[in-house]
């Protein structure tokens, strides 16, 4: 019995906070309180107001893992992304939570910096394995980087947990930079069929959108007269962003029907403009079409 006891007061030694710590923490969940009454009015002054008080929580206890994380979204009205990050990186440094994580990787993927947002995805994914956003974001980040392999991996965890347009749509786009157009045909007639109609705040993209894939698809089988159809659907849904390379691929299409004329006339459309943004062509943008 007593060296049971003892092995409790020992245990219980290792717990105790000085009052010193103890003072401190009470400051700094004091400073917090007082950030908190500006914390959530979005106008500058009350950023900067809070900014203030958090700052102070920080000097009182230098590991308050809540008050790095909160100070980090003041720094959005001074555009400080430096400093936004560096108390985000303080804020999983000493208490590692999803919502940390997820702000960070979001503001990665904002400034570009896709190495640096998949690794923090790839904990996202660890952490809660049943979430369809975090690979879903990930397959984004390969795709992007042409990485089709691991995007395809990924969009595929992600169409285990939802079957929906836009995994149908995803998986249909790693297939296609794969160039197994078979696979990616089957699923880009999934999204045109399950895309919604019109806009919504959960759908804000015109059912027109997958079109444009599929027209591309249409292409690499060599089903040149389906893909000018898909493509003239798209070029012609009203969309208000409208991917120019779809005149590129239709051109491309005409030409492989010998439709001169129509190809030529897209090309002429289509090379004075930017080039996509999303899924970029490689190599030379013009062609000749005899």
């Amino acid at each position: 019995m007593k060296s049971f006891i003892a092995v409790l007061m020992v245990a219980s030694s290792f717990c105790i906070i000085s009052p010193a710590a103890s003072q401190n923490q009470s400051e700094a969940e004091a400073q917090y309180k007082l950030a908190s009454k500006f914390l959530y009015k979005y106008d500058r002054k009350s950023q900067d107001s809070a900014r203030y008080y958090l700052s102070k929580s920080i000097a009182a206890d230098s590991k308050y893992a809540l008050a790095y994380y909160s100070r980090s979204k003041t720094w959005d009205y001074q555009k400080e992304k430096d400093k936004k990050i560096s108390d985000l990186n303080l804020a999983i440094k000493y208490g590692e939570k999803k919502v940390y994580l997820e702000e960070r990787a979001n503001l990665l993927i904002g400034i570009n910096e896709y190495d640096l947002a998949k690794a923090d995805l790839m904990k996202l994914q660890k952490i809660d394995p049943k979430n369809y956003d975090y690979p879903t974001k990930l397959g984004e980040m390969f795709l992007l980087q042409e990485d089709y392999k691991n995007a395809l991996q990924s969009f595929k965890i992600a169409f285990s947990q939802k079957q929906i347009y836009l995994t149908h749509y995803n998986l249909a786009q790693a297939y296609y930079g794969l160039k197994d157009f078979k696979a990616a045909k089957n699923y880009a007639d999934s999204a045109v069929v399950k895309w919604p109609s019109g806009r919504s705040m959960f759908s804000p993209a015109n059912k027109e959108t997958p079109y444009m894939l599929r027209g591309q698809i249409q292409l690499g089988l060599g089903k040149f007269a389906e893909a000018i159809e898909d493509l003239t659907t798209y070029l012609k849904s009203g969309m208000s962003y409208i991917d120019k390379d779809a005149l590129y691929y239709r051109a491309q299409a005409y030409c492989k029907l010998g439709k001169k004329k129509e190809a030529d006339e897209d090309m002429k459309q289509y090379l004075p403009l930017k080039g996509s943004r999303f899924l970029p062509l490689k190599g030379s943008r013009s062609f000749e079409c005899n």
